[in-house]
């Protein structure tokens, strides 16, 4: 393992068991302000148990794991101190965990723990605010979300092209380390190619010490071979002399590069949004610098127009309290006009109101005389019908009481007829006799019943006709009496109908006053809500200039940015000469 992976599993190791110990003082927070102490205890714990997993995981996973728990840890420290005036500081926690991460040298664990504080704090901003700020205005926690996202995309951009800036350089490094090793193979081969020269002169040597002449050529060739390994010795010295200059000058480039990063993002973080990467970075650092400039440059034009809209609608809002204002107080003078022509026109509908119901009350008296007038006409219509009809019957009832007569007479007749033949019958017939002699008895009682009833009849006929000969004079008196009862009748309703017609279009009227003065009431009321609401907004306005306020912006980003290519293109023959 190299020394770059041996620092990342360390850094692993570190964050895991400070990710583990942070749930002793996330706990002991929660329990101080009483918050939440369920939730932080389930939650710091659970954290702490990932970081203490994320030790057990190889690479990747054990990064991302770490980083996890971590952010999860401030997440829970968070929501401990809800309502707590420190709720809002906390927030610098999560600018902490991100620069921590920075340590693992892992992208994706810090691109996933920055993700998972955005989703967090625009999801609660939305449906649980208290747990992320201590203020439940949606506005104004948008407006806390979207500055502290500003930033968390700043310090992560910045973070992360720290951590790519390192991962290309260790690889360089690697490249150039496995560059010098090979170097350093080739040399000790070289090396040991020398020294099996030496010993084979030596023995050459040895073997050439009768011959001098043989043997100082041998010794010439065996003096060349070691020159040749001296040589090749200095040269794999000078080669790892050059890379640890070379790695030296990659490291004093990047700790430069950083800190000069690093003092630009702390004047970003206090509002400046004029700061500029101007000085000569390095080579590696230009398209950095470049991306960064452009960056902060577009976020200083979002808000350049920010403030330029803050300030139109606060001007906007006070012309708006201005025509408010003057509109109000007429519909207030036109208000109280109306109320007087409202109650004026309700007195006159109260008299007139009076007069109609006097005139209704005299023209329900009248018809009343005209139903009862023609209620008797009709009695008596109905009295004459019914002595036509007692007539009627009476001539009826005499034809009933001719067929009883002739009935009786019949009777009589075969009684007679019963008794002649009873009396042939002579002893077996006598019973029979005597029920003869009694139906006789019968039927002329039902003769004489019958005539005496036509008597009477004939009798009632006569005072029934005088009695229909005096109704009818009556009815003809009723009949006069209607007429008249009538007219008067007629002449009450027209006065009624006029005085009623008069009496409902004043009250039409005085309704449509009053509903205008209603409308007109509720019209001030509205403009009194409308400046309210004007005055709330242009406080909000305010808030908002204020917010924007922090931020310090220049209007001439886009030459200052011109002028800076420029002068890295400039810069740049400079070095490669």
């Amino acid at each position: 393992m190299s020394d770059f992976e041996q620092s990342r599993t360390q850094a692993v190791r570190i964050l895991g068991l400070f990710a583990a110990g942070s749930a002793v003082p996330v706990i002991a927070a929660g329990w101080l302000v009483q918050s939440n102490v369920t939730i932080t205890l389930i939650g710091a714990i659970l954290f702490g148990v990932i970081g203490l997993i994320g030790l057990r995981m190889q690479g990747r996973a054990g990064r991302i794991a770490v980083a996890q728990a971590l952010t999860g840890q401030a997440i829970v420290l968070n929501a401990a101190l809800m309502g707590h005036p420190m709720q809002l500081d906390m927030h610098m926690v999560y600018f902490a965990v991100l620069a921590m991460l920075v340590m693992t040298a892992g992208l994706s664990a810090l691109l996933i723990a920055a993700g998972t504080i955005a989703v967090h704090h625009l999801a609660l901003t939305f449906l649980l605010p208290a747990m992320v700020y201590p203020t439940t205005d949606l506005l104004f926690n948008i407006g806390r979300t979207g500055f502290h996202a500003v930033i968390v995309v700043l310090e992560t951009a910045a973070l992360a092209f720290a951590i790519r800036t390192r991962v290309r350089l260790q690889r360089a490094d690697e490249a150039r380390q496995q560059e010098v090793e090979e170097a350093a193979a080739k040399a000790n081969a070289a090396l040991e190619e020398a020294k099996a020269e030496k010993t084979r002169a030596e023995d050459a040597l040895k073997e050439a010490k009768a011959a001098t002449a043989a043997a100082a050529a041998a010794r010439d060739e065996a003096e060349r071979a070691r020159k040749t390994a001296e040589e090749g010795a200095a040269a794999t010295r000078a080669a790892e002399a050059e890379n640890a200059a070379q790695r030296q000058r990659h490291l004093d480039e990047t700790r430069f590069a950083v800190s000069v990063l690093i003092s630009k993002l702390e004047r970003l973080a206090e509002g400046d949004m004029t700061v500029r990467l101007t000085e000569d970075m390095p080579e590696a650092f230009e398209d950095g610098a470049r991306a960064y400039n452009a960056a902060v440059e577009r976020i200083a034009h979002v808000m350049r127009d920010v403030t330029h809209q803050t300030g139109s609608i606060q001007t906007q809002s006070g012309e708006i309290a201005t025509a408010a204002e003057e509109l109000a107080t007429r519909t207030e003078h036109q208000a109280n006009t109306l109320t007087g022509i409202a109650n004026s026109l309700g007195g006159l509908t109260d008299l007139v109101n009076v007069v109609s119901t006097d005139a209704e009350r005299a023209r329900t008296q009248t018809e009343g005389a005209r139903d009862k007038a023609h209620h008797g006409g009709e009695v008596m219509d109905e009295a004459i019908g019914a002595m036509d009809e007692i007539v009627s019957s009476s001539a009826e009832v005499r034809k009933i009481i001719t067929v009883i007569d002739e009935i009786a007479f019949q009777t009589n007749l075969l009684a007679l007829n019963a008794g002649v033949e009873a009396a042939r019958a002579g002893e077996a017939g006598r019973g029979f006799a005597v029920v003869a002699t009694e139906v006789r008895a019968l039927a002329a009682r039902s003769s004489d019943a019958a005539r005496e009833i036509d008597a009477l009849i004939n009798t009632s006929s006569e005072q029934i006709t005088g009695g229909v000969e005096l109704v009818k004079r009556t009815g003809k008196a009723l009949d006069e009496i209607k007429t008249a009862v009538e007219e008067i009748a007629q002449g009450m309703q027209t006065i009624a109908t006029s005085t009623e017609r008069q009496s409902s279009e004043l009250t039409n009227v005085n309704t449509a006053i009053k509903d205008l003065d209603h409308v007109t009431q509720r019209n001030a009321a509205m403009f009194e809500e409308t400046m309210a609401a004007n005055t709330k907004l242009s406080d909000n306005a305010k808030a908002l200039a204020t917010l924007t306020g922090r931020f310090r912006v220049e209007t001439g980003g886009d030459e200052d940015q011109a002028e800076w290519d420029r002068a890295r293109s400039a810069r740049r023959p400079q070095k490669a000469g």
